[in-house]
């Protein structure tokens, strides 16, 4: 549908514009993160999911038939269906973690 990616898009930019300067970054990167922002939500975002799909594994869903998330090869779409509204919660450790400067270029190779 593509408004998911375009609100995202328009989500991350005020997130960056947040930031300390040192930390702001021009947009949301994946596989690698280009920045250190990104590397935390990446790592988090993992977390969730992990746990997110043995959840719903041990409750018997099938996480490969997805309702927002198109269906996939060997994709577990609704997993990232699942996550979804618990996104925020990554979202708001990792800013305090930099807008409060608890990271530092130490935590980073």
């Amino acid at each position: 549908m593509g408004y998911e990616g375009n609100m995202g898009k328009h989500y991350f930019s005020a997130l960056s514009n947040l930031l300390p300067r040192r930390y702001k970054f021009a947009k949301r990167s994946f596989k690698p993160a280009e920045d250190e922002f990104n590397c935390y939500l990446n790592y988090g975002y993992g977390i969730l999911y992990t746990r997110m799909e043995k959840s719903c594994l041990l409750a018997g869903f099938d996480p490969h038939i997805g309702i927002l998330h198109s269906d996939g090869h060997n994709r577990n779409s609704f997993i990232f269906d699942v996550i979804e509204p618990f996104r925020h919660f990554i979202n708001d450790v990792v800013m305090k973690l930099f807008s409060r400067k608890k990271v530092s270029s130490k935590h980073f190779k």
